[in-house]
């Protein structure tokens, strides 16, 4: 994921929640976001099946878990 967003990244921010709070240049990629929100809903199908399934970002724990709970994701 990239997390935080591409430098030349110029598509909107957050702007509610604790992800709203990390300046521009330290909030993730808008696609990279979106297609996690569709991967939520998918995990248990995954482990289901066998797999396992990670995201890493370039960013602290803390803002990758802030930003799961800004989003609602539960997995």
């Amino acid at each position: 994921m990239m997390f935080p967003r591409h430098p030349q990244e110029t598509r909107d921010v957050a702007t509610s929640g604790g992800t709203a709070k990390l300046a521009r240049a330290d909030q993730p990629c808008p696609s990279c976001t979106a297609l996690l929100d569709q991967f939520d809903g998918a995990i248990g199908h995954l482990e289901a099946a066998g797999f396992n399934f990670v995201v890493v970002g370039k960013t602290a724990l803390e803002n990758l878990i802030t930003l799961g709970r800004d989003r609602g994701w539960t997995n």
